[in-house]
């Protein structure tokens, strides 16, 4: 038992309040009531509650923020975001925030209404092992569980236990057959879904974007400066092949190189010593767009391999919706297909193909930019909230055991 106490204050030590004492029961009963009020006035079908790892007003908004907002928007549910940290819960529209996430370890709640409720579980969050998943299992409750990433090749980006804890985890998920459904990202990991679980209902939910948001400022972006812009916004870490994008740099001292986003890699100081080089850090969501309108084209210089394989970039669906053409990675398989996109993989293919887009931009007729939206426009993350609500509504909401005969499987 004490064994046990330890795991529960490892996993949740940033939080405020610790699973099992006084003020956690307090907590648990308060959103209880909570939760039954909202759930009675709003009539819903199902409760989804996502243990997150990010805040729900984080400034850099990401695929759980689109993905499970659309869904909640949808009225048929709602959602509940527990964070590690935060005082009390507060509704944002059809989601209900709150925390901690060792609520969840109760199980599912005893509800006035008759509702499917569902844990919806991601492939790199820590903080639910098994046996909180087992008894949401036995008391009712269904699960959804996520892969975003090939755990094979991601132990590089997590701490040697982590990692551990990850994969032991995804393991006995998937063996025992626990979820209700499988959703995949990339269609590099349908496979592995395959080879490592049997008689589990899968559905491919790639990254998408929001159109509306990033079409509001594609009519003025403007090219014609003096010097193209080769512009990159995500998490600047090891996943990006830095001697590729240091090449580049110093091949084309004409060009202008803008980085956006948080420093997640030392590898980042080598382009300091460049003078066509900005590093601007993290930006909001809400401001993304006007600064990414600046570009020329857009760039994904992701390194070649398994991890660019089972990506699905959602930043790539962005500069698409924006009219921007792209140079990306040959091992982005989920690029393939998309127009307005030159592919690379070595320095002198990255220059060659920057160059090609940049002429292509600057030539580039609105109705060719038209194209490029209604490209993207299949990945908008409405269509996708609706695509998951059917797989849901066939497979979590019959509590049926069958696969699917939807967009992939």
């Amino acid at each position: 038992m004490y064994r046990f106490a330890q795991v529960f204050m490892e996993v949740f030590r940033g939080e405020r309040v610790v699973w099992g004492t006084v003020a956690w029961w307090r907590r648990l009963c308060a959103f209880h009531r909570i939760l039954a009020r909202v759930v009675c006035e709003e009539k819903v079908s199902w409760v989804i509650y996502y243990p997150s790892q990010v805040r729900w007003d984080d400034r850099i908004k990401q695929r759980p923020h689109h993905l499970l907002g659309r869904l909640a928007s949808l009225g048929e549910g709602i959602v509940v975001w527990l964070e590690s940290r935060g005082v009390g819960f507060r509704r944002a529209g059809r989601v209900l925030v709150g925390s901690p996430r060792s609520l969840l370890w109760y199980g599912p709640l005893p509800l006035p209404c008759r509702v499917r409720q569902i844990l919806y579980l991601s492939s790199t969050d820590v903080s639910i092992p098994v046996s909180v998943v087992v008894r949401w299992k036995v008391r009712g409750g269904q699960l959804v569980y996520e892969l975003i990433d090939d755990l094979r090749v991601t132990r590089v980006n997590y701490p040697g236990w982590v990692w551990l804890r990850v994969a032991c985890r995804h393991k006995l998920l998937m063996e025992r057959g626990l979820p209700d459904l499988v959703v995949y990202s990339a269609h590099a990991l349908r496979a592995w879904v395959r080879t490592s679980a049997v008689d589990v209902p899968v559905a491919f939910i790639p990254n998408g974007v929001d159109t509306r948001h990033f079409a509001l400022t594609a009519e003025i972006n403007s090219s014609e400066g003096a010097q193209p812009i080769v512009g990159f916004y995500g998490a600047l870490a090891d996943w990006l092949d830095w001697d590729q994008i240091e090449a580049v740099v110093r091949a084309m001292p004409d060009y202008i190189f803008v980085f956006v986003g948080p420093v997640w890699s030392k590898a980042v100081r080598r382009l300091q010593r460049y003078g066509n080089v900005e590093i601007l850090g993290p930006v909001s969501y809400d401001f993304l767009p006007v600064v990414a309108r600046l570009f020329t084209i857009g760039w994904i210089p992701f390194r070649s391999g398994a991890i660019a394989r089972a990506t699905s970039p959602l930043k790539v669906y962005e500069y698409l919706s924006m009219g921007l053409p792209v140079v990306a990675s040959r091992s982005l398989w989920m690029c393939r297909g998309l127009p307005g996109i030159w592919f690379a993989e070595t320095a002198q293919e990255y220059r060659e193909a920057i160059e090609e887009a940049v002429r292509w931009r600057r030539v580039v007729t609105r109705v060719d930019r038209e194209r490029l939206r209604e490209a993207v426009k299949v990945y908008d993350w409405e269509v996708l909230g609706r695509e998951l609500s059917g797989f849901m509504g066939l497979v979590v909401g019959r509590g049926g055991r069958k696969w699917l005969n939807g967009r992939e499987l």
